[in-house]
């Protein structure tokens, strides 16, 4: 599945994300804290895409459009598809600071730009 708008694009994540998942949890760990818990070890990321691949469970890739990032997470958790259909959304982005040179603390406002067109696409 791969959903796209102007700016990002979502996608599910393969085995083949692993490493650059695991780089961008342990570069924006001090970023997510106490707010979000991504993996933080290759059996962690290889678990997470596991759990992506159940029937109530979506984790999808916000990724860049000029080239192809990963700038952040969207998951649909407990998905239910009876007659009361219902997930839980919940979201966050990768530290950017390496790619902030001049403005310190823009990395946040970017990344929340980068989530905030990622949930407009969902």
């Amino acid at each position: 599945m791969m959903i796209a708008s102007h700016r990002v694009f979502l996608r599910a994540p393969t085995h083949g994300d692993v490493a650059a998942l695991l780089d961008l949890h342990q570069r924006s760990r001090d970023f997510h804290v106490p707010w979000s818990f991504p993996a933080l070890t290759e059996v962690g990321c290889q678990d997470y895409i596991q759990r992506c691949q159940g029937d109530d469970y979506e984790g999808l890739l916000i990724c860049r459009q000029e080239d192809g990032a990963i700038v952040g997470v969207a998951n649909l958790s407990q998905i239910f598809y009876k007659a009361f259909q219902n997930a839980y959304l919940g979201y966050y982005s990768v530290s950017l600071l390496d790619e902030v040179r001049f403005i310190p603390g823009c990395q946040w406002l970017r990344g929340c730009f980068y989530t905030s067109l990622a949930s407009k696409t969902l």
